[in-house]
Order: C-alpha cells, then structure tokens, then sequence
C-alpha cells in the first residue's frame, strides 16, 4: 500500500514541479534595458527575466522561453542614425554650384508610395568664411 500512495504522490509531484530552465540571450542592436520592459507583460506569472549590458536572461518553461526568444530578435532592431549638416553662408550659390535630384518611389502590394529627394551644393572655390553645424543622433 506505501508503494502505490508513494507512486501516486510520485506522479503529482512531477506534473506540479515545472522544467523552468534559464537562459541567457544576447542582443545584437539594443541595450537589453531597452528590450526587457517590452518582453515584461509576456512572461509568465512564474517565470522572470533580468537585463545585463546587452543579455537578457530568462528563466522559464521551454516553449515560454522559446516565444520570448522570437519575440526578443522581432525587437532587437538595428537604430536608425541621422545625421545633419547645416552650412551657414551669406553666399547665393549659382546654378553651377547646387542642383537637386527628385524621385518617387511606389509600392503597389501595399499601395503606398513614396518621395525621395537630394539636393547637393558645392561651395569648393568659396573664400568666404562660413559656419558648419553638425548634429548625429539615433
């Protein structure tokens, strides 16, 4: 009789204890302190995650862990970088020195479209002394 309560407890015992496993994913374009507030609302109620430089690590059931880690590489996009340049100059450029290029850009599977636009000037010969401002951010 001990041997059938023994393997009956046995059996329950092993459904409640759940196979959490931990594991450490590294990210490629983010800080992991970037990612970890938008992967908090998916985690389980039992399972946790921590941010550490450019790893997040996760502990949790094998298939939560494995929808964690698709969901982390959807957020772990490269940043975008823009930089501007700004010349200030009290010379009218001639139409040697500037031109500009205009292209429009069209997707029909979507069915937007797009304006793209250059415009580039030259002020190699100019002696005047002028101002460049400079700006890059993400």
């Amino acid at each position: 009789m001990k041997i059938v309560v023994f393997l009956i407890v046995g059996l329950f015992s092993g459904i409640t204890w759940a196979d959490t496993q931990i594991e450490t994913i590294q990210l490629n374009n983010r800080l992991a302190e970037e990612i970890l507030p938008e992967i908090e609302p998916f985690l389980d109620k039992d399972a946790t995650a921590q941010a550490f430089n450019e790893f997040i690590i996760i502990k949790a059931e094998p298939d939560d862990i494995k929808q964690l880690k698709q969901l982390i590489n959807t957020l772990d996009t490269p940043l975008q970088r823009l930089k501007v340049t700004v010349l200030r100059t009290d010379e009218a450029l001639s139409d040697q020195q500037e031109f500009s290029i205009k292209s429009d850009v069209a997707v029909s599977n979507e069915g937007s479209s797009r304006s793209v636009s250059v415009r580039k000037w030259s002020t190699k010969n100019n002696k005047n002394k002028d101002q460049y401002y400079r700006a890059q951010g993400i």
